[in-house]
């Protein structure tokens, strides 16, 4: 036997009823509809599952390790491009000098 399981986010449930009689098996469809404001009542009253607080925790602090990774990240690449372009101003920098010493002699 099936038990019903209620469905709080539809307002119209379609069931069919079947009964065992001696004159044979009898199916009847049910069609049930609920109002919007007695549905959102009810789905007020039923607890939320065990597992939804935990799952809602752990995929905030996945998000926050992975934000706070991609901005370490952007600062290391930051600071290694920053390195860079003050190594190749400062070798620049260098040759002129290099050079103009020499053209000078």
């Amino acid at each position: 036997m099936q038990r019903f399981q209620p469905d709080y986010t539809s307002d119209e449930i379609n069931k069919t009823l079947t009964l065992n009689t001696n004159i044979g098996l009898m199916s009847f469809p049910i069609i049930v509809r609920i109002p919007q404001r007695v549905l959102s009542a009810c789905y007020k009253i039923v607890p939320r599952p065990l597992w939804e607080l935990r799952t809602y925790c752990l995929c905030l602090c996945s998000l926050l390790f992975l934000i706070i990774l991609i901005f370490f990240t952007a600062g290391y690449d930051a600071r290694r491009i920053f390195d860079d372009v003050n190594q190749e101003k400062s070798r620049s920098f260098l040759t002129c000098r290099y050079f103009s010493y020499f053209s000078s002699i």
